[in-house]
């Protein structure tokens, strides 16, 4: 394994890494897209990475998203069963079934979803673990999303009154909003910058793994107790470790992560260097110089997230499967996952080559043509008896395509590497609580503003919402591949202007 010996020798080698790092911006596709650049001809060589124990250790995280899918998936299936006279004390009317979740009728487009329990659940999750990141680790975070998401369960399970499936909703939209940051960040800071984009993709491999298998409670109970048990024997983040004085265990799990026989002086040392030269967070620097643009960045891109209009296609998804002829609604909403899914796991070996911008940029970009296409498709049947279900079932692929090749998982990757260090988990935590209010809103919003303009001119507003993503991440948001964290935060700290060099750091 590898030691360094003294101080003498932690100095020396500072000053070697100072003496030779050399950030710089370029532009690559256009001159709007910004690239965040370090000398690498100057890096030292090492020894090949093992991503084994990376690898591993996202599987396991990846428990807490694939719990994400199940809650998501469960009420789709469930609620139409807990509206029939058989589901006796646990009957739910129209009312009460929208507080539970999400419900599309097979026969017309509508669903109620506007009062969801569990997107309030995932609101306060956020929070939550932005606390427990900062301040008991990126590890215990992923630990603790096992708590609710398990209890939750459980009082799903074993309901005797409307009261209690409500609790589970609660809970279980809890331990959402819990990973929805907590996976990201831990992703971010066990992974080298060559491979991040992979591991951060496997976010919505989890998520759409949970809508596939679909939302058995027993398999649910099941994987969020391995969660908790299994992440106990995973690595904690040597970033946080460090940040907190651990100075030993920091260096023992970057050489678990990256392999024993591998050299991590270099990526060590810089990490220190660039921790010694940070000041503890407060809430009050959110809008400080370093903080403010990828913190703005970053509700920016959760809320582009949101504003896309999944939770509006997926309804419309079953609405147009229905009338293209196949009746079965678990047989729809498998098709759907499945295509979800493939779509995830092939773009996974691509966002390390191709970049976080130029995927978010295209996805969106094309998600913009197909609402307007279904847009396009109500007013058309509307006005004429003609079928068009080709066209709906096209818009519907191609838009599965779109969001699940970067926006499902890519906009909390970016967070998670443009936050920096002192404040990744706090401020974090803000942005997931902030998209999750955004995503409430949207559900609130959707079935009057449909009433209110057609749901036509309401598939019309997703299309300019994600016109203007499309826009927000081409000009604003930089390319992050490939580049270490320390790198992308000294972009954030430097006061030059983007796209021009910048001396030495």
């Amino acid at each position: 394994m590898t030691r360094i010996n003294d101080n003498s020798s932690i100095e020396e080698k500072n000053v070697k890494k100072k003496k030779s790092k050399t950030i710089y911006y370029n532009k690559t596709a256009s001159k709007h897209v910004t690239t965040i650049g370090i000398d690498e001809d100057k890096k030292p060589k090492s020894g090949i990475v093992s991503h084994k124990l990376m690898f591993i250790s996202a599987v396991i995280g990846g428990l807490s998203v694939i719990n994400f899918g199940f809650v998501l998936e469960y009420a789709a299936p469930a609620i139409p069963q807990l509206m029939l006279p058989s589901a006796g004390i646990l009957r739910l009317d129209e009312d009460s079934s929208a507080w539970f979740g999400i419900y599309s009728s097979n026969s017309t487009f509508s669903y109620h979803n506007s009062k969801s329990l569990a997107l309030i659940g995932a609101l306060a999750g956020g929070l939550i673990s932005g606390h427990i990141m900062e301040n008991y680790g990126r590890q215990s975070a992923i630990i603790l999303i096992s708590v609710p998401s398990s209890v939750g369960w459980l009082c799903i399970m074993y309901a005797q009154s409307i009261q209690s499936l409500y609790i589970g909703r609660v809970l279980t939209g809890l331990s959402v909003g819990m990973a929805t940051m907590a996976y990201p960040v831990y992703i971010a800071e066990i992974s080298t910058a060559q491979v991040r984009g992979f591991f951060g993709s496997f976010f919505q491999i989890g998520v759409t793994i949970g809508y596939v298998l679909g939302a058995g409670l027993a398999l649910g109970q099941i994987i969020a107790t391995l969660l908790g048990i299994c992440m106990m024997f995973m690595p904690e983040t040597p970033r946080w470790l460090l940040s907190q004085g651990y100075k030993r265990s920091g260096l023992d799990s970057l050489q678990r992560l990256r392999g024993t026989d591998v050299p991590i002086n270099y990526e060590l040392s810089e990490i220190q260097d660039h921790l010694d030269n940070i000041e503890p967070f407060s809430y009050l620097e959110l809008f400080s110089t370093g903080l403010k643009k990828p913190f703005l960045l970053s509700i920016g891109l959760i809320s582009f997230q949101q504003l896309c209009g999944i939770n509006a296609v997926l309804p419309f998804c079953i609405y147009i499967f229905n009338q293209a002829g196949f009746d079965n609604s678990n047989m729809v909403n498998l098709i759907a996952s499945l295509s979800q899914l493939v779509t995830s796991i092939a773009v996974s070996f691509f966002v390390d080559r191709l970049g976080r911008v130029l995927l978010l940029t295209f996805a969106a970009a094309a998600m913009s043509i197909t609402c307007f296409a279904f847009g396009l498709y109500f007013q058309l049947t509307s006005l004429y008896d003609i079928n068009l279900n080709w066209l709906a079932l096209i818009s519907i692929f191609v838009y599965f395509v779109a969001f699940n090749s970067a926006w499902g998982s890519l906009p909390l990757l970016v967070i998670s590497e443009i936050l920096p260090s002192r404040a990744r988990g706090a401020a974090g935590g803000l942005c997931t609580c902030f998209g999750w209010s955004v995503g409430f809103g949207v559900s609130y919003v959707f079935i009057p503003l449909s009433n209110a303009i057609s749901s036509q001119g309401a598939f019309w507003v997703f299309s300019a919402l994600n016109l203007l993503g499309a826009l927000f991440v081409y000009f604003f948001v930089p390319e992050t591949k490939g580049k270490t964290l320390e790198e992308i935060e000294y972009f954030f700290n430097s006061k030059k202007t983007m796209g021009k060099r910048v001396t030495e750091v």
